[in-house]
């Protein structure tokens, strides 16, 4: 816009390069532009958002921001705005410079691409992988900084009449049941799972998705829903249950028995007496 006013641009290469309808404004090529505006709309879908879209840039950002509330989506929803910004800025000199054609599912795919990549950049320990996240941004759990200090970490014995399993975890006192084995190959996160498939029950797992995924089970990935169902069914079938979170540095003696298990030809079962 400023070149054309200098006349340094003819008016006609100063119209967005998206519709050719408009002087090319941020406002404009960003946010009011229909090519830009179907991308914002489509995405706004994905979260089941219907949304009203401001014109002004930082009303838009700002709207954006507070489009859904706090929660294990909220960071992923607002990595977004960047993703789909610089998406358009590329895609815009893309077809600036080399004379490329607007492509609707192509910025889609890209915008999918870019938020996986920078996502799994920015928080390495979420479940998801790329192609999970590319598939259904949506429903990736980001689960909230936990803080804690070493030394308050601590077990508890189970109560009477209580069975308590510690999975990757370690308790007070004498364990009564040791036991590992193959499951064969998967991720942490399927054997973590597969782990709580085995009356009063008490569970204590050092991975916070798992024990997230087990108390709400429609927000794991995709690909643990068949394990998942069959904790569901297990769930069922114990008139008391329960699932809390021991941070892994009181996991000792059952990590050890856990990857001693992932080349464990024949399980292993040990009964104390005591």
């Amino acid at each position: 816009m400023e070149l054309a006013k200098r006349n340094l641009l003819n008016m006609d290469n100063a119209l967005c390069v998206f519709c050719k309808m408009e002087i090319e404004v941020v406002e404009h090529l960003f946010f009011q532009c229909k090519f830009s505006w179907n991308l914002w709309m489509y995405w706004a879908s994905c979260w089941g958002i219907v949304w009203c879209t401001p014109s002004e840039p930082a009303d838009f950002f700002l709207s954006w921001h507070d489009a859904i509330p706090e929660g294990h989506c909220d960071k992923l929803w607002r990595m977004m705005f960047f993703s789909m910004t610089w998406t358009l800025w590329l895609v815009r000199n893309d077809m600036v410079f080399n004379g490329s054609s607007p492509a609707f599912k192509k910025a889609v795919d890209l915008c999918k691409f870019r938020l996986a990549t920078w996502s799994k950049a920015r928080w390495p320990l979420i479940a998801e992988r790329i192609d999970d996240i590319v598939r259904n941004p949506a429903l990736v759990c980001i689960p909230n900084k936990i803080k804690f200090c070493i030394g308050n970490i601590s077990c508890s014995p189970p109560a009477n009449e209580v069975l308590k399993f510690n999975i990757d975890g370690a308790v007070q006192g004498k364990c009564k049941i040791l036991f590992s084995k193959s499951i064969g190959v998967a991720d942490s996160n399927f054997a973590e799972l597969s782990a709580r498939k085995n009356h009063n029950l008490e569970i204590e797992s050092d991975s916070c998705n798992v024990v997230h995924w087990i108390s709400h089970p429609a927000q794991a990935s995709w690909r643990l829903r068949g394990i998942l169902v069959e904790v569901e069914n297990l769930k069922k079938m114990v008139p008391h249950w329960s699932i809390r979170h021991i941070f892994r540095e009181a996991n000792h003696s059952t990590d050890a028995l856990a990857k001693s298990g992932i080349h464990r030809s024949q399980e292993l079962l040990i009964i104390s007496d005591d």
